[in-house]
């Protein structure tokens, strides 16, 4: 059986990059999952029945064994009566700030206007 090391070993460089790159963004979901949780002062349990899913799930999202989706993401914030805000910058296009929240769920605007 070929080890983790391995296998990394024979991906190109740029494919290793990808790879760190992803796993690095699924800790910093990991963690922010746990400081929002702590911060306020919920049990896992707690929390999953704020946001409307299982302690299970919330668990996994912690211990990443399951990825944090959008879905996830913009479930937790509105439960939690947040917003949150998706800034889009397309070359030849401009920049599009996409806006989510209890009251406006799906409003887009254009900050520089």
């Amino acid at each position: 059986m070929i080890s983790h090391e391995e296998k990394m070993a024979s991906l190109s460089p740029e494919r290793r990059a990808r790879i760190q790159a992803r796993a690095e963004e699924a800790l910093k979901e990991i963690r922010a999952i746990r400081e929002l949780r702590s911060h306020l002062g919920l049990t896992q349990e707690e929390f999953a029945e704020r946001v409307g899913v299982s302690q299970s799930r919330i668990s996994r999202l912690e211990n990443g064994s399951r990825g944090l989706t959008f879905e996830d993401f913009s479930n937790f914030v509105r439960s939690l009566g947040g917003e949150w805000y998706l800034t889009v910058k397309l070359p030849d296009f401009g920049v599009i700030q996409i806006v989510g929240s209890s009251d406006f769920p799906n409003e887009q605007s254009d900050p520089q206007s």
